[in-house]
This record gives C-alpha cells, structure tokens and sequence, in this order.
C-alpha cells in the first residue's frame, strides 16, 4: 500500500465506520489512481486475481472481443466467446463469462477478463421484454454482470460502448464484481451503469447516458462503487442524481464531475427539500454510506431543488440498512467527505448551487475549493467564496477531460500534500507540491 492511502487511511478511520475503511483499502490496496499502469492486451502475464494488468490472451478466463457487432454467443458455457458469424461479440463475451463463472467450482474466486480493441460497440435493437439483472444477460439490450469481471478498453477515447438509446449500459448483479477501465461508456438510458454489486470504474469517460435516477451511474443500498481517475460528464436526470447516485459506500477520486444536470420539469413549485426530486446535479448521496471525495474537480452541474454540485438527502428506499440515527429531533446519515477537492460553477434553480445537505454532515479534511459558502469548508488550506479560476473540460493529455487551471488558480498547491495521490486524473506526477482538483498544474 503506498504512502498516501496509508496517510489517509491513519486519518480517516477514527471518523468513519468501517465500511469507509473496507473502500479505501480496495482501491489502495489494487494501485488505484495509476494511469501510467495502463498495457496494451498484447503483452503476456499470468491471470491476476486482483486485475492487475497486462493480460495474456492465451490466459484461461480471457476473452478477446474482435469485432464492433452485438450479436449472442451461440453456445453459453462452452468456454468458447462465439456468434453465428463466428467473431467475438463484446455480448457473446459478456454471456460467456458469466456463463464459466457461475459453472465453476468455485464462482466467487473466478476472475474472467474481456479485452476490448478500439471501436463504437453499439447496441443495435431493444430487447424483447425489459431487462432485469438477476435474469442473467439477454441476447440484446443491457449487459448483465453476474459474476467478477474485468473489462478492458483500449483507451477512453479509442473504444466507445454505446447503449444507442435502447436500454442501461452494464447492469452489476448483487455479488457480482465488475471493474471497468480505459473506455467510454455513452448512450446509456435508465443509467449507463446499474450497480447493485461491486463497481470499479478507472480511466473512463461516463457521459451522455440518461436516467430518472443517477444519469452516469447509480449505485443502490446494496452496492459499494470506486470511480479512479475518470470523467463523468454530460449525463441527465430526470429527478436527481445526474452524474452518480449513491446510495451506499462510495470513493471518488482523481476525477471530474462536469457538466451534469436534473431536468427542469422534474419538480414543482410544491416539491420540498430533503426529497426525492430535482438535487444533486453533479452527485447525490443518499446517507447509506459514508463517501469520500479525493482531488477530483465537481464543477458546472445544475440541479432545481439545491445542490448543484453535490447533495446529501435521505433515499426513496427510506433506512433499509438501519443506517440512519435518531438525535432528537435530527436524523444522521453517512458522512460525505471532501479532500483537496473543487466544488463550483455549479448551479440550482431554488436552494444551494454547490452543496446541499438535509441529513448528514460534508466533513472537509482540508484543501478545498468551493465558489460559494454552501459547502462548510472549515479546515486547513480551505477556500470558501474563492472562484478556482477553471478553463473549459477538454482534452488535455492523459485518457480523459480536464479542467486545467489557469496560472493565477487558487487551486495551485493548495491541497495537503500527506492526503495527496501520487499521480493526478491525467497519469502527471504529483511531486512535491499538491494542487486542489483533478489536474495538477505541470507549469
């Protein structure tokens, strides 16, 4: 483990429950946050149980899609990732790895791995009947992970999986384990991801997906998410939650929360804060868990109800964790915690542009930005009311979007440097000196 999970494990723990800790270990712990990790699928390795890459198509358990269509595997079980046009579909491989694992001896220990090349993987018709996860993955519309997964692009811009409007993107089972890294995932409605399991996300892009609830990716009571060094940007709610709905224990870092929004129709004039409707625009936290936001850049998000940026508020399932306490008057939920991170430019029709929070509490840990005061910054190298000085999302090296920040940024060596990662969104080095946000300033 090296030494910033280590420092912020130290730091961290005394304030959360334990499922707080069980997160940061999962993405200390499995080298998290390193773009410079990333392989071509051409290299050899041994099959890792921890995903570590490269992979080796020869490993048994991996699966190499070779062509952009969405046809089904012929024969699931067989070992075999094959269509009746005999290439490798990214649905026939998906089918087939499910298929081996719940057919192995010993299905919670099985890994399988799908390589993605470049390409616009696009759903091409709906399914027959709406999609459940539990019952297993259909011959078309959402892509069902039952068991643990690795899915590997090629590169977030190079290899695009398209839901084409038709149906979510992944839908992660309970007890599965889906980690996805180094593609985009786009076109998604009902969410681009449904996460009812274990979801890793590192150096993708989420945008354009639509939903009701959670447009980028919603994660409900039963699940555990990590989004490492990604983007999600452009996604739309029709209620709240327009880039991440958490409903239960979450990390974000080393990522960029831009540009997503909750429908204006969403929400009357009678619609009361603290609901289910019109907050969170960029994330909303429904208290089912405690979640950490690390050096990652929330910005240009739009709710109607308050929290453009990031909202805290109890879930529609009510307390099905009995997570939630009784302080008098007051009911608590999980924490949601902030790290060297910039929360602004965000904005709501009525109530609070960047943060809002009806239970629980925004614990700061230092080194935060925020342009307005909503976000109760009070510790060490905090900024409240401080415009971050933020240029356009855009490509500025490394697998994903950015926001760079200009020469005069406040931003600039503002975070703490012992809850600082290693390397920023974009793979640079982060040496000696720790900005605020995704982006370090290599000037």
């Amino acid at each position: 483990m090296n030494s910033f999970c280590s420092s912020v494990l130290k730091f961290t723990v005394p304030r959360l429950l334990i499922a707080a800790a069980l997160v940061f270990q999962s993405a200390c712990g499995g080298g998290s946050s390193s773009p410079g990790n990333n392989q071509n699928p051409s290299n050899t390795a041994q099959e890792s149980q921890d995903n570590s890459p490269p992979f080796s198509p020869a490993s048994p358990g991996t699966f190499i899609v070779d062509y952009e269509g969405d046809e089904p595997d012929i024969l699931q079980g067989d070992g075999l990732c094959e269509t009746e046009t005999g290439g490798c579909s990214l649905r026939a491989a998906v089918q087939e790895s499910n298929a081996t694992i719940l057919l192995s001896t010993n299905p919670f220990t099985h890994t399988n791995v799908i390589i993605m090349p470049p390409g616009h993987y696009k759903f091409i018709e709906p399914p027959l009947i709406p999609t459940v996860v539990a019952e297993g993955t259909s011959d078309a519309g959402m892509l069902s992970i039952l068991g643990s997964t690795n899915i590997r692009g090629a590169g977030a811009r190079k290899t695009i999986l398209d839901g084409n409007g038709i149906d979510r993107v992944f839908g992660v089972g309970p007890n599965a384990i889906l980690s996805i890294s180094d593609l985009t995932i786009t076109g998604g409605s009902a969410s681009g991801i449904f996460n009812q399991g274990q979801l890793t996300v590192t150096r993708c892009t989420i945008s354009g997906n639509t939903s009701g609830y959670g447009g980028g990716i919603f994660n409900t009571p039963s699940s555990s998410a990590i989004i490492d060094s990604s983007t999600i940007s452009d996604n739309t709610a029709e209620s709240e939650g327009g880039g991440i709905r958490f409903d239960a224990a979450g990390l974000v870092i080393n990522s960029t929360i831009s540009n997503n929004r909750i429908l204006e129709d969403c929400c009357s004039d009678s619609t009361y804060d603290g609901g289910t409707q019109g907050e969170g625009g960029g994330i909303d936290a429904r208290g089912g868990g405690p979640v950490t936001i690390i050096n990652s850049t929330i910005v240009n998000n739009h709710a109607v109800i308050g929290g453009g940026g990031l909202n805290i508020a109890t879930s529609y399932q009510g307390d099905p964790g009995g997570v939630f306490q009784e302080i008098g008057s007051e009911v608590f939920g999980r924490p949601v915690e902030l790290i060297n991170t910039i929360i602004a430019g965000n904005t709501s029709t009525r109530g609070p542009a960047n943060c809002k929070n009806t239970i629980s509490a925004i614990h700061s840990l230092g080194g935060n930005i925020s342009d307005d005061d909503s976000c109760n910054l009070n510790f060490t190298n905090d900024q409240n009311s401080t415009n971050p000085e933020l240029d356009e999302l855009a490509d500025n090296g490394g697998p994903t979007d950015t926001h760079a920040p200009f020469a005069t940024s406040p931003a600039l060596e503002n975070g703490l440097m012992d809850r600082c990662p290693a390397q920023d969104q974009r793979g640079a080095q982060r040496e000696n000196v720790c900005d605020s946000g995704a982006m370090q300033d290599e000037t």
